[in-house]
């Protein structure tokens, strides 16, 4: 009888199936490998035989907590370790995702619904595009997406340069706009 499959708990650590401590090395059956780890990386392993945290692999390990997250991240990245779920903030920081953009209207309607998606509280977002003198589409995107953002509660800032500066200068006159206490840059494509 097979057993179904169950992650582990949020923000624990086990190994993944199919790997086997086998004295100084881990045996991974798929696919086929053999690693040497390093003592702390084979004493961590060992410790999640039982799922644990990074709170509880840090204290027995004799290592920074921050230390062990990053480890376990790495292992589980190689497919050596199943995490569960990460646990969910209690507060959130806020956003400010700024955007320069030129004659690139498909392209900023493809982000921004990709950012109206986002698994994010859409109170500690904003966006702010800064349309850069475009003359092609930009500004028929833009109306429409203030519609989708207003219906989404997320707030949606439109900087627009009466002639071209550049990405430099755009990215700074959205940051200038910015009202949360993180920047984040990207481009329109």
């Amino acid at each position: 009888m097979k057993i179904p499959y169950q992650r582990p708990q949020p923000g624990r650590y086990r190994p993944a199936r199919g790997v086997r401590i086998l004295g100084e090395t881990l045996v991974c059956d798929y696919p086929l490998r053999v690693l040497r780890p390093g003592a702390t990386t084979l004493r961590l392993m060992a410790y999640c035989g039982e799922e644990r945290s990074c709170t509880e692999l840090a204290a027995l390990l004799k290592l920074t907590v921050k230390r062990v997250e990053t480890l376990c991240e790495q292992l589980y990245w190689k497919g050596l370790l199943d995490a569960g779920p990460h646990i969910v903030p209690e507060t959130w920081p806020g956003v400010s995702i700024i955007i320069p953009t030129y004659n690139r209207a498909r392209q900023l309607e493809r982000c921004l619904s990709s950012l109206l998606n986002l698994d994010y509280p859409s109170a500690c977002i904003e966006i702010i595009v800064v349309d850069d003198a475009s003359n092609d589409g930009t500004g028929a995107v833009l109306e429409y997406f203030a519609g989708e953002c207003e219906a989404k509660k997320i707030a949606l800032h439109v900087v627009r340069h009466a002639r071209q500066k550049g990405v430099a200068i755009s990215r700074n006159s959205g940051a200038e706009q910015a009202h949360m206490e993180l920047l984040a840059f990207i481009d329109s494509d």
